[in-house]
């Protein structure tokens, strides 16, 4: 598996919505980018894209939806929160940026950890944190792809604390290169 990381921002501001938020919960991320090329079978596959830790400096969240900007095209794209304790972590358990496959078949099973929709998801990590020893929730994409690629320019999270709305905006382009007909970031025109 190859990766690409690249750390600047790839998006006009028209496109993806400025980092940042208007609430409690932070996702302290610059913007930038990363990108799966396709695994060596053929036919479709999925790519997994993390390293964004949400958390509070006190009470808990309740993510109602992800939303994504730049969509490249139609092919499928969920978001899931994986929660790793601090046994896990104290275990080595680190936050995954980027990864073939999919979180619920990669880490579903794990001791300490576990896989669920964004969508509904409580948030309860405290800010500040240090995900290798106190443990971590992160908010995770999976991107389908068949040999079109597939990618995303950026995220809006929208998200309630004691029953009021906020949202808080990622500025990272995600993309799982295609074979056949790559994205305009895997050809390298973002």
């Amino acid at each position: 598996m190859i990766a690409l990381i690249l750390l600047v921002s790839a998006c006009s501001p028209d496109e993806v919505p400025e980092a940042g938020g208007d609430g409690p919960m932070r996702i302290d991320m610059l913007p930038g980018a990363v990108g799966l090329y396709p695994p060596e079978r053929g036919g479709s596959w999925e790519g997994m894209f993390g390293g964004v830790l949400p958390c509070l400096e006190d009470g808990y969240a309740v993510i109602d939806r992800v939303e994504y900007a730049g969509r490249q095209n139609d092919q499928a794209i969920r978001a899931v929160v994986r929660t790793v304790s601090r046994q896990a972590a104290e275990d080595d358990v680190i936050p995954v940026h980027s990864l073939t496959g999919n979180p619920e078949q990669e880490f579903g099973q794990a001791p300490g950890q576990e896989v669920e929709p964004a969508g509904g998801a409580r948030i309860a990590t405290r800010c500040p944190n240090d995900p290798y020893v106190d443990g971590f929730q992160e908010l995770m994409v999976v991107l389908a792809a068949t040999d079109r690629g597939n990618s995303i320019e950026g995220l809006r999270v929208r998200y309630e604390v004691d029953g009021k709305p906020y949202v808080e905006d990622v500025e990272w382009t995600m993309a799982v290169c295609g074979r056949v007909s790559p994205t305009a970031f895997c050809r390298g025109e973002d």
